[in-house]
């Protein structure tokens, strides 16, 4: 099985890209012996609906994946790709954890595979991998906007010099630290009464570029709010 895309060693691998001159030996190369287990289970779960749910239609595409995955890398084999010069897009989004990059690294393995392959079993990879993405994205910042809130409840309390020390930080122009969303909703909830405006909810389809763009249109909020504690 390929393995999975990581810079440990400051590489990256990945399966070789398609070449139609070598169809025939990746047709011999897919497991005969997996393809007919699969086709036996696929059947099974056929004569009986009941069994037949979201888990099991998941696991069925991951097992496709799987063969033609293998087949896959013993026909075209495996490229390593130099990241040590890569970018980190979210080396100050402190609420991009390790989970996150997990999920990013499936859901761009998933893409780059359909933009090779182009099938329907690649298609709902990518789909799947999708939503997880943006699920796990959609958790991540709910508990660091969380644990955030309490953090900064607690400082403006007990020590006001870090409180504003941190708040101070999302005030640079240029380069911003602090997600601009993470300070609208804190403050907002904690001045409920002073601040007088609608919820705002990210909408569930947004990306990993999306987020700042969603968040900088609450600027003119932020700036209010810094304002009223200033």
């Amino acid at each position: 099985m390929l393995k999975e895309n990581t810079c440990i060693r400051n590489n990256e691998k990945y399966i070789g890209k398609w070449k139609h001159e070598k169809s025939t030996d990746f047709k011999s190369n897919i497991n005969r012996d997996e393809v007919n287990d699969l086709l036996s289970h696929i059947l099974e779960i056929h004569d009986d609906i009941s069994k037949v749910d979201q888990n099991s239609v998941n696991e069925i595409v991951t097992n496709v994946t799987k063969i033609l995955l293998d087949s896959a890398e013993k026909t075209f084999g495996v490229v390593t790709k130099d990241c040590r010069n890569s970018k980190e897009e979210y080396n100050n989004k402190e609420w991009f954890n390790h989970d996150c990059k997990n999920s990013r690294r499936d859901y761009r393995k998933s893409l780059r595979l359909y933009k090779h392959y182009g099938s329907n079993i690649f298609k709902v990879r990518l789909r799947n991998s999708e939503k997880m993405y943006k699920k796990t994205m959609d958790d991540s910042v709910r508990l660091y906007n969380h644990d955030l809130k309490k953090k900064m409840k607690e400082l403006r309390m007990k020590k006001p010099r870090d409180f504003w020390k941190i708040f101070n930080k999302f005030k640079r122009p240029v380069n911003n630290d602090i997600d601009i969303k993470q300070f609208y909703d804190f403050f907002k909830e904690m001045n409920k009464d002073t601040l007088n405006r609608e919820n705002i909810e990210l909408d569930n389809n947004f990306d990993e570029y999306k987020l700042w763009v969603i968040c900088s249109r609450f600027r003119r909020d932020i700036d209010e709010i810094y304002i009223h504690f200033g």
